[in-house]
């Protein structure tokens, strides 16, 4: 087959990896046939059955389709270990800085105690000695890290 000129393939290892619906792999498919379509001018219909019977990923991405229309739970099973694996990654993580965590404590109260938007207290404490020193720090830590 040969070199497409726009290639797709990394959108259609994210859907395999992530789908969110049995729609959504069947879009994925359905773009790689239109740009199959496109690259050699047959109808759709062909172009589709061309990739099916030549592609190796379109073959595995059509099985992969199948299976989920068979088993929809496979699809929930799938989100479900994406979600504890990334979970369990950024539980491992520490999130921001120090000073970063302590701002968005301070917003976090702030909207809170005047029942506000999160974006209108961060603004409101960013306007503070307190806040302006906070994110001073978390800015100085972010540029010492890069």
């Amino acid at each position: 087959m040969k070199k497409r000129r726009t290639d797709i393939r990394p959108l259609l290892a994210i859907s395999r990896e992530l789908p969110s619906s049995i729609e959504v792999l069947e879009a994925s498919l359905d773009a790689l046939a239109k740009m199959h379509a496109r690259e050699t001018g047959l109808p759709i219909t062909q172009a589709y059955a061309d990739l099916l019977q030549n592609d190796e990923t379109a073959r595995e991405f059509y099985a992969d389709l199948r299976a989920a229309r068979r088993d929809p739970s496979l699809l929930a099973e799938q989100r479900e270990r994406v979600r504890k694996s990334l979970s369990a990654d950024r539980g491992e993580e520490r999130w921001g800085s120090e000073a970063e965590r302590e701002l968005d404590a301070l917003a976090e109260e702030h909207a809170k105690r005047k029942s506000i938007t999160k974006a209108m207290a961060y603004q409101q404490v960013l306007q503070t000695d307190e806040g302006r020193e906070l994110y001073a720090r978390h800015r100085a830590k972010r540029q010492s890290a890069a």
